[in-house]
């Protein structure tokens, strides 16, 4: 079965929710800072908020896949193999 791109990202985008800086636990912010710190600090607010939920974080970004890895964080996938993935299943 072939996806396509943009149906998924509809399907993706349209279950979205916004969620405030302050629903994240201050601990997940601390962890979340120290697995960025040296790796993309930008990032530091989908790391807190994918170990708030206990949910992987998808990224196309190579460096911080990479960086988190490194750093023994498991829970990160890179867009291009989730979705080599999908289209195998």
């Amino acid at each position: 079965m072939k996806i396509d791109f943009k149906e998924f990202c509809k399907e993706i985008f349209s279950h979205m929710v916004v969620i405030p800086k302050l629903a994240i636990e201050d601990e997940n912010w601390i962890k979340a800072r120290e697995l960025c710190k040296d790796v993309d600090e930008k990032d530091t607010a989908y790391v807190a908020l994918s170990i708030e939920l206990d949910i992987p974080l998808l990224t196309r970004d190579n460096k911080l896949y990479r960086g988190l890895r490194k750093k023994q964080f498991g829970s990160v996938i890179l867009l291009e193999k989730f979705l080599e993935y999908l289209n195998e299943s």
